[in-house]
């Protein structure tokens, strides 16, 4: 009798055991669901989706680092088709493709003036190809800033910015201010300052075709102030309303790469009107907003990415990007994150084609 009753009670515990498993199972499940579905809600995007593209992302950090060498570069195209927005690596292999030949002249470049036009432009300085991002960090290249300096058609300047917590900038304008165009404000990403538009050619580019071009080290980077940094979203937009009236800017052009999207995002988002457009090079802060909130972003946007980016801000910000109505996206073919320190001439090419649009009051990039 006892044994009968001991195997009726294991039973019993067995029973009641698998019962306690499946309502445990179910009600994970549930959450899981519920999670899904309230994310899917406040976002648009599919979660499944979006675990599958930061995976992806993650495996592409270790199995794809090796760069590949060529005489030419390719430039991707990515134009809109009728599918659901997905991925990187989905984009990859979902959009139409141009083929564009990489572009190499050689000469001095340290003077590039508006007369050249496109040509002077089109150039690649045997520096760029050594493809060590440390080297466009130290200092500025000492020939490209003499240029400068000694320039007859441009004035250039560097400084601390005293009351938005002593920043260093340069700056470049032309001489005769009269025929001024917009102003183009540079940002840089982690590890790298302003010198970096210096060294690739991009201020020397810029300035002689008449615009006003200027670019700060963010704090905590390179001669500005290492101890007061913002970093609540607050904060970050007041340092950056503190910059629009230290240089009384109006509407300029941002260009923002990588970590700098930290600082540019929460000002657009604040102020949707305040940029003439932006040129976001796989910036980050993009995923901390609502997909309505870029649906409703008229600003022309110049969208930038490195087909070789082993980071996931390019899968990120994609994802997000995607949705603004007035934007070009484009994949640098054998760039890296910095694609515009692996690429400057092709980087040049469409930055300057989206500017001339812009310059026209073409409303689209």
């Amino acid at each position: 009798m006892q044994s009968e009753e001991g195997d009726s009670n294991m039973i019993l515990f067995r029973r009641t055991a698998r019962m306690k498993l499946k309502i445990a199972v179910a009600v994970l499940v549930s959450a899981l669901v519920f999670v899904f579905v309230l994310y899917y809600i406040n976002t648009g995007r599919n979660p499944m989706v979006e675990i599958k593209g930061r995976v992806g992302s993650l495996l592409a950090k270790y199995s794809n680092n090796e760069r590949e060498d060529g005489s030419h570069e390719y430039l991707t195209r990515m134009t809109k088709t009728h599918s659901t927005p997905n991925p990187l690596s989905a984009a990859k292999q979902s959009f139409k493709t141009d083929l564009v030949d990489g572009m190499d002249v050689s000469g001095d470049e340290n003077r590039l003036s508006s007369s050249e036009g496109n040509d002077a432009m089109k150039g690649k300085p045997s520096d760029h190809e050594l493809g060590h991002i440390q080297l466009f960090n130290s200092k500025p290249d000492p020939r490209r800033k003499n240029a400068l300096v000694a320039s007859d058609i441009v004035d250039y300047r560097e400084g601390i910015l005293p009351n938005a917590r002593k920043t260093f900038y340069r700056e470049v304008r032309p001489k005769n201010q009269d025929n001024e165009k917009f102003t183009v404000f540079f940002l840089h990403g982690m590890g790298l300052t302003s010198t970096v538009w210096i060294n690739i050619g991009t201020f020397q580019i810029l300035a002689e075709l008449g615009y006003r071009v200027l670019a700060v080290d963010l704090p905590g980077h390179g001669n500005s102030d290492n101890e007061n940094i913002p970093y609540s979203r607050d904060d970050i937009l007041g340092y950056m309303t503190n910059l629009f009236t230290a240089f009384d800017l109006h509407q300029p052009v941002f260009v923002a790469p990588s970590k700098s999207g930290e600082y540019a995002m929460p000002l657009l988002m604040a102020y949707p009107n305040i940029l003439r457009g932006l040129v976001a090079i796989a910036p980050s802060s993009t995923s901390q907003y609502f997909l309505k909130d870029y649906e409703k972003l008229l600003v022309p946007m110049l969208i930038l990415f490195g087909e070789k980016d082993p980071t996931m801000l390019s899968t990120s910000s994609l994802d997000s990007l995607w949705h603004v109505p007035n934007r070009k996206v484009y994949m640098i073919r054998n760039a890296t994150h910095a694609c515009y320190v692996d690429h400057p001439p092709t980087f040049h090419k469409l930055l300057l084609e989206f500017l001339g649009r812009l310059d026209k009051g073409v409303l689209h990039p």
